[in-house]
């Protein structure tokens, strides 16, 4: 299933692959993964610039979390996670934008991550189906991996590179309906929630084709 995946007003590509059993007339047991082209903080990846109003006496944790809201801003995490590394200061401590930017609060910043969902559940078929078209009702638990990244560069190309990842649990509902093509092929589209850990709200859009055996 290619989608698109929205959150916070924002959106990213999205692609779901499922594979089930169907167990009775209107039941089937129902496998998901799905993959984000983005840390679903705010499904926001891209280059930012910070505000140059910004006091050189801010630290970066600060900042990231109101810039941009893979770190910090929606998933309930403060990047002080991170860990430092020799000869560099990392996102992990308290460091002020100024030692960064050499003085310069003109730093610019750019952000990239992914994330996996998989989920099992159940899918329901109601007594409106046809021989041609059957609409669904689906939901089901799992586990979410974000993987998230940033870069900053100031004066001097002073830089911090750092990256991080995390796993939670997953919550999903959603529906939709496919329409026989012929033969084993159906053709179909579907809306999904997720619930995420981190309090992090998902809806995926999407279609695909569907074989039957």
């Amino acid at each position: 299933t290619p989608a698109v995946a929205t959150s916070s007003g924002d959106s990213q590509l999205a692609v779901a692959g499922s594979v089930g059993y169907r167990f009775s007339s209107h039941f089937t047991f129902e496998g998901e993964v799905t993959w984000i082209d983005a840390a679903t903080g705010g499904v926001r990846d891209g280059n930012f610039n910070f505000d140059p109003r910004v006091s050189a006496a801010t630290t970066v944790a600060a900042v990231l979390q109101n810039v941009n809201t893979m770190f910090g801003g929606n998933n309930g995490r403060n990047p002080g996670g991170i860990t430092n590394t020799p000869n560099r200061p990392g996102l992990g401590s308290n460091i002020n934008i100024g030692a960064i930017g050499g003085g310069n609060t003109r730093l610019a910043g750019s952000t990239s991550g992914d994330t996996w969902i998989g989920t099992m559940g159940v899918r329901y078929e109601p007594t409106v189906q046809t021989a041609r078209f059957r609409p669904y009702l689906s939901g089901g638990l799992g586990v979410n991996h974000t993987s998230q990244s940033v870069s900053l560069t100031g004066t001097g190309n002073q830089a911090i590179r750092d990256s991080l990842s995390y796993d939670g649990i997953a919550f999903s509902a959603g529906g939709g309906a496919n329409v026989h093509l012929g033969g084993p092929l159906w053709i179909g589209a579907d809306a999904k929630y997720f619930r995420l850990s981190r309090h992090r709200d998902l809806m995926r859009l999407g279609g695909g084709v569907t074989v039957k055996f």
